[in-house]
Protein backbone atom coordinates (compact mmCIF):
# COMPACT_ATOMS: atom_id res chain seq x y z
CA UNK A 1 0.00 0.00 0.00
CA UNK A 2 1.31 3.59 -0.91
CA UNK A 3 0.31 7.11 0.00
CA UNK A 4 0.84 9.76 -1.75
CA UNK A 5 -0.05 13.74 -2.54
CA UNK A 6 -1.58 15.11 -5.39
CA UNK A 7 -0.04 18.77 -5.96
CA UNK A 8 -3.50 20.57 -5.64
CA UNK A 9 -4.46 19.00 -2.14
CA UNK A 10 -6.17 22.15 0.47
CA UNK A 11 -5.13 20.12 3.27
CA UNK A 12 -1.20 19.80 4.25
CA UNK A 13 -2.19 16.79 7.15
CA UNK A 14 -3.23 14.45 4.56
CA UNK A 15 -0.61 12.51 4.37
CA UNK A 16 -1.03 11.71 8.08
CA UNK A 17 -4.80 10.83 7.58
CA UNK A 18 -4.06 8.64 5.06
CA UNK A 19 -1.29 6.62 6.93
CA UNK A 20 -3.74 6.02 9.69
CA UNK A 21 -6.16 4.67 7.56
CA UNK A 22 -3.72 2.26 6.10
CA UNK A 23 -2.49 1.53 9.33
CA UNK A 24 -6.27 0.58 10.52
CA UNK A 25 -6.68 -1.23 7.36
CA UNK A 26 -3.31 -3.54 8.24
CA UNK A 27 -4.52 -4.54 10.90
CA UNK A 28 -7.73 -6.18 10.28
CA UNK A 29 -7.83 -9.77 10.12
CA UNK A 30 -7.87 -11.80 6.79
CA UNK A 31 -11.02 -13.89 5.59
CA UNK A 32 -8.68 -17.36 5.97
CA UNK A 33 -6.24 -16.90 8.50
CA UNK A 34 -4.32 -20.61 8.05
CA UNK A 35 -4.00 -19.28 4.73
CA UNK A 36 -2.26 -15.81 5.75
CA UNK A 37 -0.17 -17.47 8.48
CA UNK A 38 1.80 -20.25 5.74
CA UNK A 39 2.10 -17.02 3.79
CA UNK A 40 3.68 -15.45 6.54
CA UNK A 41 5.85 -18.46 7.65
CA UNK A 42 7.47 -18.26 3.77
CA UNK A 43 8.81 -14.82 4.76
CA UNK A 44 10.62 -16.16 7.92
CA UNK A 45 14.23 -16.02 9.15
CA UNK A 46 17.00 -16.29 6.20
CA UNK A 47 14.31 -13.93 3.24
CA UNK A 48 14.39 -11.28 6.07
CA UNK A 49 18.44 -11.41 5.90
CA UNK A 50 18.42 -11.76 2.39
CA UNK A 51 16.51 -8.64 1.91
CA UNK A 52 18.56 -6.81 4.81
CA UNK A 53 21.26 -7.71 2.84
CA UNK A 54 20.13 -6.55 -0.95
CA UNK A 55 18.34 -3.65 0.47
CA UNK A 56 19.88 -2.04 2.99
CA UNK A 57 16.61 -2.01 4.61
CA UNK A 58 15.53 -3.14 8.17
CA UNK A 59 12.39 -5.82 7.77
CA UNK A 60 10.67 -6.82 10.74
CA UNK A 61 8.03 -9.05 11.20
CA UNK A 62 6.08 -9.07 14.53
CA UNK A 63 2.35 -9.95 14.67
CA UNK A 64 0.01 -9.19 11.47
CA UNK A 65 2.65 -6.46 10.57
CA UNK A 66 5.77 -6.26 8.77
CA UNK A 67 7.85 -2.83 8.98
CA UNK A 68 10.71 -1.77 6.63
CA UNK A 69 12.73 0.67 8.17
CA UNK A 70 15.73 2.71 6.86
CA UNK A 71 17.21 2.28 3.43
CA UNK A 72 16.91 3.88 0.48
CA UNK A 73 13.16 4.62 -1.27
CA UNK A 74 14.22 1.71 -4.43
CA UNK A 75 14.97 -0.10 -1.58
CA UNK A 76 11.67 -0.52 0.55
CA UNK A 77 9.86 -0.57 -2.74
CA UNK A 78 11.57 -4.06 -3.55
CA UNK A 79 10.39 -4.96 -0.08
CA UNK A 80 7.29 -3.90 -0.55
CA UNK A 81 6.74 -5.84 -3.81
CA UNK A 82 8.49 -8.94 -2.77
CA UNK A 83 6.24 -9.13 0.62
CA UNK A 84 3.13 -7.53 -1.73
CA UNK A 85 3.39 -10.94 -3.68
CA UNK A 86 4.46 -13.54 -1.37
CA UNK A 87 1.20 -12.30 0.95
CA UNK A 88 -1.52 -11.50 -1.38
CA UNK A 89 -0.65 -13.29 -4.64
CA UNK A 90 0.79 -16.65 -2.77
CA UNK A 91 4.54 -15.81 -4.68
CA UNK A 92 7.65 -17.89 -3.02
CA UNK A 93 9.99 -14.71 -1.77
CA UNK A 94 13.35 -16.88 -1.64
CA UNK A 95 13.62 -17.49 -5.36
CA UNK A 96 13.17 -13.70 -6.34
CA UNK A 97 15.21 -12.66 -3.52
CA UNK A 98 18.04 -14.87 -4.87
CA UNK A 99 17.98 -13.83 -8.28
CA UNK A 100 18.08 -10.10 -7.20
CA UNK A 101 20.97 -10.61 -5.17
CA UNK A 102 22.22 -12.32 -8.03
CA UNK A 103 22.01 -9.60 -10.14
CA UNK A 104 23.77 -7.15 -7.73
CA UNK A 105 26.87 -9.43 -7.37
Amino acid sequence: MKVARATRDQDPNIILRAMDVLELLSRSVPAEWEQFLARRKLLADYVLKVLFELTDCGVFLKGNTIAVIGGSLQGINIVRRIVEDCIAHDVPPLPRARLMKKKNE
